[in-house]
C-alpha cells in the first residue's frame, strides 16, 4: 500500500538558481515534497507505506549530507526530484530522493504484471521468491542464446560421479551415476563450511546415504538447498560434502580435480554467498516492503498521469563466499548463478542480472562489450566465448588483455582469499586451470602458469597489505607463485600502449613438475624445474632496512593520489620486501628488486649477496623501455639456480641507458 503523501504526486518546476537569488536559469528541474517533516514520514511508515519503508531503508544507510542550499530553503524533510529532457520529453530513467543525511537514487524500471512480485513476505526463502527465482532460469533457459550457447558446448558424456536425488524431496538420497546413461539436468550448490557441526559422506555412512538421507539431521544450508532445487524442478542436486566420500583418499583425488566441471555442468548454481556457515541456512527474514519495487502515480512530468515503477538500488550484505578460496573457482565456472544474500536473493547468468529490487531480467555488461567488466567476468568469458573475445570491441587496442592477463588478475584475487592448507594452492584452482588448458589448446601448465607466456607469468612478486605470513610451500618450485604459500601476489603486467621488444623475451626450452597425484596434472606438484633461454647479468642484492621502510611507508591510502612507488609496479600494491639491486663492482645502486621472503631470515642480504638476473622480457612505448628480470641465487653445489625476487627498471631518453642486460649473450639457465 501508498500513504497519502505518495499516492498521487504532482512534481512541479524549480529552478535552484532562483530558490537562493540568483540569475533564474532554463531549468528542467521538477520536484515533489514528499514530506515536510520527520513526523510526516514516520507516520507513513506506521501505515505501511512501500515507497516510504523503501526510502526509509536507504536514509539509515545514507551519512553524506550534501543538501544543496536552495533545498534547504524549501524546509522539507524528503523531496523527490527527477529532470526531464525538454528536446524530447523522456521521461526519467530515475529520481533523486534528496534528504537532510544525503542524496540518494530510485531507478525507474521495466513494469511486471506478474503477480508473484506484489505478494507480501517476510523471508528470502518465501514461495513467491522462488517462484520469481524459477522464472528467471526458464526466461534464461528459452531466450538467451549466448546461454545456450554455452550448453550446447559443455561435453555431453561428462556426470559426476554422484548426485543427490530428489524425485521424493521427502526421501532423498545420494545417487551413483553410470558412464553409459545420461547425465539427469543437476543444481550445484556453493557455500562456506565455516567452523563447528559438519555432516558429510563417510565410508561408515555411504551406504545409508545411498539409500536414504536423514534429512532432519542435514545442516540448514543443505535443507533450504533440497528445497530450492525442487521448487526450481530438478530431479537432482550436487553438494560437494555429501556427494564426495570425504575420508576416502582416492575419492577426493578422483572428483578434485572435475569439480571445475561439475560447476560448469550444472543448470545453475545456488550461491550461498550470505551464509557464513552450513548451519546459516540459505533464507534472511527481512522487510520485504524495502526491496521490492513499488508503482506510482504522478503528474507533471508529461501531459497526462504518468505511472512510474520505482526500485531502490539492490540491497547488499557480507558475501562469504568472496574470501573462500575454493570458491573462486566456482564463481567462473558457473554460467548461472541464484544467490541467497543477506537481503535479497538475486540472479546473474551470462546475459542477464535480476533481483527482488528489480525483478524484470536486465542486460549486463559484460567483457564482450565492457572494458571495465570484473577480472572474474573477464576470465570467465575467455573460457566460454574466446573467439569473440579475441574480436571483442571491448578490448582496448592499447592494452594486451588476452587470455593469460585475465588469468593472471584472477590469480590475484585468489592470493588474496582464505585458505586453510597452503598445500592446496594448487588444488583449489585445478578445475579452472584444466578448463583453460582445453579451452585454449596447447597451453601447458607449469604448477601455476602458463609455459606459453612464461616472460610474463614468471614475474610475480608478494604484494604489501596483508598480514599472512609468507611459508614456504614445501615441493612447490621456487619460480611458481605458489612457493610463497597463501599470501597476496600481483604481476607485473603489462603496460598500456607497450608492445614486446621482440628477441628479449626469455625462452623455455624445458619444463618438467613432479605431480603429487598424476590422476590430477593440474594439483600439486612435489618439484619443478624450468630450462630457459635469456640475457644475463651479475648484480648484488642488499636489503637496507631504512630504505624499506621508506618504500613501504609511501603506499597510497585508499582515495589518495599521485603517490609514487616502485617503477612501473601495481601503485596499489607495493612489493612487501623491497630491496636494492647493486653494480656488483661499485656497489652502486642500479634499481630495485622485490624480495619473495623476509630478508631477516637471511642475514646475509643485509651486507650484500651476488645474485644472477635473468631477463624476462622487455617492453616498449614510445620512448620509454621497461625491463623486467628474475633475481637467481645459485643452489650451493647443485647445479641450477632458486628464485630470490624479481626485478624491474625503466629507460628513457632522460636517464641513464640501461643498458646492462643489452651487452650479454643469452644463456641457457635452469631453476627449480
Amino acid at each position: 500500500m501508498l500513504c497519502e503523501r505518495c499516492q498521487s504526486m504532482s512534481f512541479q518546476p524549480f529552478d535552484s538558481n532562483d530558490a537562493i537569488g540568483r540569475r533564474p536559469g532554463n531549468s528542467s528541474e521538477l520536484i515533489y515534497i514528499l514530506h515536510h517533516d520527520r513526523a510526516s514520514l514516520e507516520q507513513s511508515l506506521a501505515a505501511g507505506c512501500q515507497l516510504c519503508t523503501m526510502i526509509e531503508a536507504r536514509m539509515t544507510k545514507t551519512s553524506s549530507p550534501s543538501l544543496p542550499a536552495a533545498y534547504r530553503l524549501l524546509q522539507a524533510y524528503v523531496v523527490l526530484k527527477c529532470s526531464i529532457d525538454n528536446r524530447n520529453g523522456d521521461l526519467p530513467g530515475s529520481l533523486t530522493v534528496i534528504t537532510l543525511r544525503g542524496a540518494f537514487v530510485l531507478d525507474v524500471i521495466e513494469q511486471s504484471g506478474d503477480a508473484i512480485l506484489n505478494e507480501e513476505d517476510t523471508s528470502t526463502g518465501s514461495t513467491a521468491n522462488l517462484s520469481l527465482a524459477k522464472s528467471w532460469m526458464e526466461t534464461c533457459l528459452h531466450t538467451h542464446p549466448l546461454c545456450t550457447k554455452v550448453i550446447a558446448q559443455q561435453k555431453t558424456h561428462f556426470h559426476p560421479r554422484r548426485l543427490i536425488n530428489l524425485s521424493d524431496p521427502d526421501k532423498p538420497f545420494v545417487q551413483t551415476t553410470t558412464a553409459d546413461s545420461p547425465t539427469p539436468p543437476y543444481i550445484a550448490l556453493s557455500y562456506a563450511w565455516g567452523e563447528g557441526y559438519r555432516f558429510l559422506t563417510l565410508k561408515s555412512n555411504l551406504a545409508q546415504h545411498q539409500t536414504s538421507l536423514p534429512v532432519p539431521k542435514l545442516p540448514r544450508t543443505f535443507r533450504d538447498a533440497l528445497r530450492v532445487a525442487s521448487h526450481l524442478g530438478a530431479s537432482h542436486i550436487w553438494i560437494d560434502a555429501l556427494c564426495i566420500i570425504q575420508d576416502d583418499p582416492q575419492d577426493l583425488d578422483a572428483e578434485l580435480p572435475i569439480m571445475g566441471d561439475i560447476y560448469r555442468h550444472s543448470v545453475l548454481t545456488i550461491y550461498a554467498e550470505g551464509s557464513s556457515s552450513t548451519q546459516s541456512g540459505l533464507f534472511r527474514d527481512r522487510d520485504a516492503l524495502a526491496h521490492r519495487p513499488c508503482t506510482v502515480s504522478t503528474t507533471g512530468l508529461s501531459p497526462g498521469p504518468t505511472a512510474l515503477t520505482l526500485a531502490t538500488t539492490a540491497a547488499t550484505g557480507p558475501d562469504h563466499l568472496k574470501s573462500r578460496s575454493w570458491c573462486l573457482q566456482e564463481e567462473v565456472l558457473t554460467s548461472r548463478f541464484l544467490r541467497f544474500g543477506a537481503a535479497q536473493v538475486s540472479w546473474r547468468c551470462l546475459t542477464s542480472a535480476a533481483s527482488e529490487t528489480c525483478p524484470v531480467p536486465q542486460p549486463v555488461k559484460t567483457a564482450l562489450t565492457d572494458v571495465l567488466a570484473s577480472d572474474i567476468d573477464r576470465l570467465r568469458m575467455w573460457l566460454y566465448a574466446p573467439r569473440e573475445m579475441s574480436t571483442s570491441p571491448a578490448r582496448q587496442k592499447w592494452f594486451r588483455a588476452n587470455e593469460y592477463d585475465a588469468w593472471y588478475a584472477v590469480v590475484q584475487e585468489y592470493s588474496a582469499r582464505q585458505l586453510r592448507d597452503a598445500g592446496d594452492n594448487l588444488k583449489a584452482l585445478s578445475g579452472l586451470a584444466a578448463m583453460f588448458a582445453r579451452t585454449h589448446h596447447g597451453s601447458r601448465y607449469l604448477a601455476g602458469v602458463w609455459g606459453e607466456d612464461l616472460a610474463v607469468g614468471l614475474g610475480w612478486y608478494v604484494a604489501l597489505n596483508d598480514a599472512r605470513a609468507v611459508v614456504g610451500v614445501d615441493g612447490a618450485p621456487s619460480w611458481s607463485w605458489t612457493r610463497v604459500g597463501k599470501v597476496r601476489v600481483r604481476f607485473r603486467g603489462w603496460e598500456a600502449h607497450a608492445v614486446s621488444v621482440k628477441g628479449e623475451e626469455v625462452r623455455l626450452l624445458e619444463a618438467d613438475c613432479g605431480m603429487v597425484d598424476f590422476v590430477n596434472p593440474y594439483g600439486a606438484v612435489r618439484w619443478g624445474a624450468l630450462r630457459v633461454r635469456g640475457r644475463v647479468w651479475m648484480g648484488r642484492v642488499l636489503y637496507d632496512g631504512k630504505y624499506a621502510e621508506y618504500r613501504t611507508r609511501a603506499v597510497p591510502r585508499p582515495g589518495q593520489l599521485g603517490v609514487e612507488g616502485f617503477e612501473g609496479e601495481d601503485k596499489k600494491e607495493h612489493p612487501r620486501y623491497p630491496a636494492l639491486m647493486q653494480d656488483l663492482s661499485s656497489f652502486t645502486p642500479v634499481t630495485e628488486v622485490a624480495l619473495d621472503f623476509d630478508p631477516a631470515k637471511d642475514p646475509r642480504l643485509g651486507a650484500g649477496v651476488e645474485a644472477t638476473c635473468l631477463l624476462l622480457h622487455v617492453q616498449q612505448s614510445r620512448e620509454t623501455r621497461r625491463f623486467t628480470f628474475l633475481v637467481l641465487a645459485q643452489n650451493g653445489n647443485n647445479p641450477g639456480y632458486t628464485r630470490l625476487g624479481v626485478g624491474w627498471a625503466t629507460e628513457t631518453p632522460l636517464t641513464r641507458s640501461f643498458n646492462l642486460f643489452t651487452t650479454t649473450a643469452p644463456e641457457e639457465v635452469t631453476i627449480t
